[in-house]
């Protein structure tokens, strides 16, 4: 059933044929792709019949075999003298890749015409036409408007170069931009140039400070022991001389060497500030954790500060909220760490002022807090009272100048036990200071010490220390 023909004389006729052959693929049910295909086939099959001769056309038709298989065929007629006896060859080599997407291909003469023939299967929805349908679509199907189809090149043509237009001024844009990141790009390499420069800088001088951190370190561990040696002979030789192992010493020697004694017990203490400095900053200093009885501690506590306390009529109180409490950690280093703490607290505490001591559970943690009724530190120094040699807002006589190394040392003694410490004050109300540190095994408390009211409960019947 011949459903259309088309004559080819020029290569517009060729465009048309595969506008009109694409519709009416796309009728009879072919995908996108496959219409494609078609269309192409069919405008390669123009052009090459069109090269032998300017009068030829195109006929499709729709058949179905023996197998009830419907098949779209398409051929081209070329008149056999115009072709000459080389046609098929060329056909060949010329079509061979656009015909490979058909089904089937022929070529040969009927009649003095040499016929270009191509048939593809009609897709899965083949088994729904029929001849009626077939007859109905070629009645009704409107092949593409030549007049209609070259206007619509025309418009198309315009679209193109209307959009070459756009694609030109977008490429200069981009050229443009491309160039502006260029420009960025160069900048950008180098401040990264520059970056490095100053980071391999930054690197040096944070390797000589490291270097000079060290040398500092060693030379104060150096001068620190050199130190010890001499000034352990000139501290016995004058204990000597003060017992009157060596002879008799009137009052005015024994002032002397009492205020030379107290100077030396001063240097003894600086000297080993810095030591502990040297050592924690070296990486030299090695924890033993285990389980410490609080209040075993705080007993000796009470036992070295009740006599300083007295002397100066302090009123020196240590409160055990709970018994049988422990901690994890160092015992020496958690006596030094609460000895700077109340060797501070006794320091800056006025005569008649008071230093309380308070112990209670946080959590999963003991918390010590170490009150005194000294001059208090404002708030903005006391995030640097923790840092090396510093001595801030606290002011005191001539006699109590420490190296304010103490609270440094303390600080990361605590932070090395895995614990924190902080500072509660204000100008004129004392100072609270509060150290954390890991719970440790807690202790069975004896039948006769329960019994016994402990110091808190004394406190709260007597009114003192409560705030």
């Amino acid at each position: 059933m011949i459903v259309l023909t088309l004559p080819l004389k020029s290569e517009r006729d060729v465009l048309y044929l595969r506008e009109t052959i694409q519709k009416y693929c796309r009728e009879v049910g072919f995908d996108f792709i496959d219409q494609l295909k078609m269309g192409a086939c069919a405008a390669q099959m123009g052009h090459f019949v069109l090269h032998y001769s300017a009068d030829t056309q195109a006929l499709l038709s729709v058949w179905k075999d023996d197998a009830q298989h419907w098949w779209l065929d398409l051929r081209c007629e070329v008149p056999e003298v115009a072709a000459g006896k080389h046609f098929e060859s060329d056909v060949k080599q010329r079509l061979d890749a656009v015909l490979r997407l058909m089904d089937n291909v022929s070529v040969r003469t009927v009649e003095g015409l040499w016929q270009l023939r191509v048939v593809r299967l009609l897709p899965e929805l083949r088994h729904l036409i029929s001849e009626e349908h077939l007859d109905f679509l070629k009645q009704h199907f409107q092949p593409v408007s030549q007049d209609t189809f070259f206007e619509e090149i025309k418009v198309q043509d315009l679209q193109l170069i209307d959009s070459l237009d756009e694609l030109a001024k977008l490429k200069k844009e981009l050229t443009s931009r491309n160039e502006e990141l260029a420009i960025r790009n160069e900048q950008l390499q180098v401040r990264q140039r520059e970056v490095e420069r100053k980071n391999k800088e930054l690197s040096e001088a944070n390797h000589k400070i490291e270097h000079m951190n060290q040398m500092k370190s060693d030379f104060l561990s150096m001068v620190s022991h050199e130190l010890r040696t001499p000034l352990s002979i000139i501290k016995e030789s004058v204990l000597l001389v003060l017992d009157e192992v060596l002879g008799a010493v009137s009052i005015e020697q024994k002032k002397v060497l009492k205020s030379a004694q107290a100077n030396i017990e001063r240097l003894t203490r600086l000297i080993n500030e810095l030591l502990d400095v040297a050592k924690i900053e070296a990486g030299k200093v090695s924890l033993s954790l285990a389980d410490v009885d609080v209040h075993a501690l705080l007993q000796e506590m009470r036992f070295q500060y009740q006599t300083r306390a007295e002397s100066r009529q302090i009123d020196f109180e240590v409160f055990e909220h709970e018994r049988g409490l422990g901690v994890k950690a160092d015992l020496d280093r958690l006596q030094q760490v609460l000895h700077n703490i109340l060797g501070n607290a006794f320091k800056f505490t006025p005569e008649f002022g008071h230093v309380f001591v308070h112990v209670r559970i946080e959590g999963n943690a003991v918390e010590f807090c170490v009150e005194d009724s000294g001059p208090g530190i404002h708030p903005q120094d006391q995030e640097r009272v923790f840092d090396k040699f510093q001595q801030v807002g606290r002011v005191h006589g001539p006699g109590d100048k420490g190296t304010g190394l103490g609270l440094s040392i303390t600080k990361q003694l605590v932070e090395m036990m895995q614990g924190r410490i902080w500072v509660d004050s204000l100008p004129g109300r004392g100072a609270k200071f509060f150290v954390s540190l890991p719970q440790g095994q807690r202790r069975s408390v004896p039948e006769e010490v329960r019994g016994v009211a402990s110091p808190l409960l004394d406190r709260l019947r007597t009114g003192k220390g409560m705030s």
